[in-house]
């Protein structure tokens, strides 16, 4: 009896021998030995199959973002706490900006506020943001620091883009259009579909050719032609 039961042990301690051979190895930086390929990205703890932008460095309740030709990052917060740039190469803020990497403006109803930083856009060595709740305009010069007012808005102004040196910007009653050229607004109508959608649009762009704008305004895209005049029309093309 004791030799079988010494058998049968035997027998057993060579088929968890024999079955250690097959496993299948650690994957690199997971800790967990023999799963399945198709989940290995859920348990890798290394960090290869992806990284953070800002390298731990948080942002308060981003409310715009825009780049500049080399990758990097603006990033407007809520309320007052201001606009943080960070470095693509780096992933960490950029300390020149502003003051050690934070740019605040000159109160919320100064002459460069930096209030409820909304549509945000690089162009031609300035940084150009909407303040919503500041009603205006500003930008600011990516070299310097130096920030100044380009418009006032009536009310609350919310997107906006910058295209062959024309502004568009949208608020909750109309539009605004600057030749940032000549530093002069284009007079356009705010009526028809233009005024319906453009009162509540989430986003709004224009292309690259300077002939359209898109505005995105709740499940639907509206595209309105813009006019020779660089004012758009006030029907939708497509929807």
């Amino acid at each position: 009896m004791n030799f079988k039961m010494l058998l049968i042990k035997i027998l057993f301690s060579v088929l968890i021998l024999t079955s250690n051979v097959f496993a299948k190895a650690l994957p690199p930086g997971s800790g967990i030995g023999d799963i399945p390929a198709n989940v290995l990205i859920l348990l890798d703890k290394s960090g290869s199959m992806g990284a953070r932008m800002t390298s731990g460095a948080g942002v308060y309740y981003p409310q715009g973002t825009a780049f500049d030709s080399n990758g990097d990052a603006f990033v407007g917060q809520y309320y007052t706490y201001g606009i943080k740039k960070f470095t693509y190469a780096t992933g960490q803020p950029d300390t020149s900006f502003g003051t050690n990497g934070l740019f605040r403006g000159t109160g919320t109803r100064g002459s460069c506020p930096i209030y409820y930083p909304r549509g945000m856009k690089v162009h031609n060595g300035y940084l150009y943001v909407t303040q919503y709740y500041g009603r205006k305009v500003v930008r600011i010069n990516l070299s310097t620091n130096v920030c100044t007012t380009v418009a006032n808005i009536n009310y609350y102004s919310s997107t906006l883009d910058i295209q062959n040196d024309i502004l568009y910007v949208l608020h909750r009653t109309g539009i605004v259009v600057r030749n940032l050229a000549t530093g002069t607004n284009i007079s356009c109508s705010f009526s028809g579909n233009l005024r319906t959608y453009g009162d509540f649009a989430y986003g709004m762009a224009v292309d690259h050719t300077g002939n359209n704008m898109y505005m995105q305004e709740y499940r639907q895209l509206h595209r309105f032609e813009i006019q020779a005049n660089k004012c758009p029309k006030t029907s939708y093309a497509t929807r």
